[in-house]
């Protein structure tokens, strides 16, 4: 009991912010130390969505942020971290999340320590959105794992019996696939992203939804399978799917998989903790004019 108690009074709660190219995630998160182990223990309070818009003034940034709290718990915040795909929205972003954090926002990038092992040509090239999804990952599963993210783009990552971010696989993603048919082919009409109920489609629209969505589910089957071939463990490699689409695409592929649509959050929150800064007036010498 005294220890259940003395994790909750050393729990500690964040705020996430996952912008990706179309959707921004907002998520709030207590961190604390299971009551058995050391071991770090992520635990999402609430989360919502808003579109990511092309462009962004910190004052923009600012009202979507006010308008994602209004959608969230309302818990004393520790500290904000940022992931953003989108390198022009990176400082409105940080702007806007300074005016709410305690402590400095981090963001993912290079010099944020993730606490994995890399065998990739340049580290620095790795998605933030990816960094946090193999941290996710490597705490929360048996290695080797592979991890099937669904968004804008579909990504894989592989990571190592050995816990040994080893790269991936970067692919265009179903809203992509679906866009870019529409936008190529002036008479090919924009689609509803659902799987039809048969391969062979009678009609255009059912013709389009079966080469983008089913298209999509024997691209990333193909691929794992040539992932696992690669790793040489048929039997024992983890596949887990997040992402937009994670739900519908877990139903149409034919591997065993694992639906997980918090994994980048937590991901953020366990890179928060270990690089989790000081509060601003301990960090700053006082100053006076």
């Amino acid at each position: 009991m005294q220890q259940q108690q003395s994790a909750i009074a050393n729990a500690q709660t964040i705020l996430a912010v996952d912008v990706g190219n179309t959707i921004t995630r907002f998520g709030v998160l207590t961190i604390q130390h299971a009551s058995t182990t050391q071991q770090i223990k992520p635990l999402l309070q609430g989360s919502c969505e808003l579109s990511t818009p092309s462009r962004l003034t910190a004052d923009d940034a600012r009202i979507q942020l006010h308008q994602a709290l209004s959608l969230l718990p309302g818990n004393a915040l520790a500290g904000c971290i940022l992931s953003c795909v989108v390198p022009t929205l990176v400082q409105p972003w940080r702007t806007a999340l300074a005016q709410i954090s305690p402590t400095r926002p981090l963001v993912v990038g290079p010099g944020l320590k993730s606490g994995i092992r890399m065998r990739f040509d340049d580290p620095s090239e790795v998605g933030a959105d990816r960094v946090a999804d193999v941290v996710a990952a490597r705490h929360s599963y048996q290695t080797p794992v592979v991890v099937v993210d669904l968004g804008t783009t579909t990504n894989l990552e592989i990571i190592d019996k050995n816990g040994t971010f080893i790269g991936g696989v970067i692919a265009p993603g179903i809203e992509l696939g679906a866009r870019s048919l529409s936008q190529a082919a002036a008479r090919l009409p924009e689609i509803e992203l659902q799987a039809p109920q048969e391969v062979i489609g009678r009609n255009t629209q059912a013709a389009m939804r079966s080469g983008v969505v089913l298209g999509e589910a024997a691209r990333v089957d193909g691929l794992l399978d040539a992932v696992i071939a690669e790793l040489g463990n048929t039997d024992t490699v983890t596949i887990v799917v997040t992402g937009t689409y994670a739900q519908e695409m877990a139903c149409l592929v034919h591997h065993d998989v694992i639906v997980d649509e918090t994994l980048i959050l937590r991901g953020l929150a366990l890179l928060w903790h270990n690089n989790r800064p000081k509060r601003r007036e301990d960090s700053c010498p006082t100053s006076s004019i």
